[in-house]
């Protein structure tokens, strides 16, 4: 009874406090246990070894398992990590001893739930259910081919991406017991159209194995709406907000980078320009908190200065401020920056012959009738079109703003490749 009192006291719980003492022990069975114990139990760190060859080395809280521990299994499997009341619980490892394979990231209840699962030809980053891909996750094939999307139970099923960049091979759509499904109709090809989506925290916590894109047969992406979920376009590329003025750094912009890098998709990072910080001090927070890598987009700086601030400090101020950014972002990145804006704020304000060598992401919105949409004119030096500020893609729960790409997908890789490499 006492036994029992004291075990409930300590049910997940370290009693540090309490006073424990070394002891050897060995059961007739054979199994044995060295370290420290309290009151006719294990409790504090040890080693128990027992009879048909499994073994741990770890903490233990009245007799059971719970901390962090090192545990053999008897076909010489080893698990390293946390442990909850005798069950694998947070983070750890497991390495299987028949096949190689190694399981590592978080574990609830004994299962892991997210991780990674290498093995000699694989490498799976995600949702796990009973040690198989199940839910959202990333699969890469020694074959090099890239599996992006959903699962359930091990196969393939919902909305995926599979792309081979040797073979230039390319797969998306709904996917359906490791098949994919494609719609009766289509009347395009994934890469003619190149679309993209620019997001900050405003976007929220984004699914990022289900992010796709609505558009009709000819693969022309609804500017508003989405409910017509029939044919679908990939997202090639993702524009993230990293700063703003001298101080701010968006809350989501790290996990968007990740999650972008982990999906494969070419990523940018923008800043938007204040003029109540000085130039230097914005550079320096866009350099100190910004990923870039050769390959991503040009540094982007956003500007849309309120109207009436710019009548207060002047044209020539506004522009003063934009070169002194961009001037100072391409010698530290060897990169020449793109400059967002749109249509009317690029007429009247942008128009100096000392902006015409920067390329423009161009924001000019159709809410409607994609037949009425209309481009931006030549002259804006325009790469990327910002053609709504309302669409709607699977993954992320409010309005998105969806972006175009000027030319195909072979034509942004050698933009790129010149631009930034």
């Amino acid at each position: 009874m006492a036994v029992a009192m004291a075990a409930l006291l300590c049910v997940g719980l370290y009693l540090r406090h309490t006073t424990v003492r070394p002891v050897e022990k060995t059961w007739r069975d054979g199994s044995s246990y060295r370290g420290e114990w309290w009151r006719g139990m294990k409790h504090g760190w040890g080693e128990w070894h027992l009879a048909d060859g499994t073994s741990f080395r770890g903490e233990f809280v009245c007799d059971t398992i719970h901390g962090r521990g090192r545990h053999i299994y008897a076909d010489g499997s080893i698990y390293r990590g946390r442990w909850h009341k005798g069950l694998r619980h947070g983070q750890g490892s497991l390495c299987l001893a028949d096949s190689a394979a190694i399981f590592e990231g978080t574990w609830q209840a004994d299962s892991l739930i997210y991780g990674e699962w290498t093995t000699d030809s694989t490498r799976y980053e995600g949702a796990f259910h009973n040690f198989v891909p199940h839910g959202v996750g990333v699969m890469r094939y020694r074959d090099h081919n890239v599996y992006a999307g959903r699962w359930n139970h091990g196969q393939r099923h919902g909305v995926g991406r599979q792309q081979n960049d040797s073979t230039r091979l390319f797969e998306f759509g709904y996917w359906a017991s490791d098949s994919l499904c494609c719609p009766e109709g289509m009347k395009y090809r994934y890469g003619d159209k190149v679309y993209g989506i620019d997001v900050s925290h405003h976007q929220k916590s984004i699914t990022w194995g289900d992010l796709t894109l609505y558009c009709n047969r000819r693969g022309e992406v609804f500017p508003v709406g989405g409910e017509d979920t029939t044919y679908l376009q990939p997202v090639w590329f993702v524009l993230m907000k990293s700063t703003e003025g001298a101080t701010y750094q968006d809350p989501q912009y790290r996990r968007n980078v990740q999650m972008a890098q982990t999906y494969g998709l070419v990523k940018g990072s923008y800043h938007f320009l204040r003029t109540t910080s000085t130039i230097p001090d914005q550079v320096n927070n866009y350099i100190r908190n910004t990923v870039w890598h050769p390959g991503d987009f040009p540094p982007v700086l956003d500007v849309e200065i309120d109207r009436e601030k710019v009548a207060e400090i002047g044209e020539e101020r506004l522009r003063e401020m934009c070169l002194e950014w961009l001037e100072a972002i391409e010698a530290y990145y060897g990169v020449r920056p793109i400059i967002y804006t749109y249509t009317a704020y690029r007429r009247d304000f942008l128009t100096d012959k000392r902006f015409n060598k920067y390329d423009f992401w161009i924001a000019r919105y159709v809410h409607h009738d994609i037949k009425k949409r209309k481009k931006p004119k030549r002259p804006d030096n325009w790469v990327v079109w910002q053609f709504t500020d309302s669409g709607k893609a699977g993954g992320i729960a409010p309005r998105v703003d969806v972006n175009i790409w000027d030319g195909n997908l072979d034509k942004m890789k050698r933009y790129l490749d010149t631009h930034t490499r």
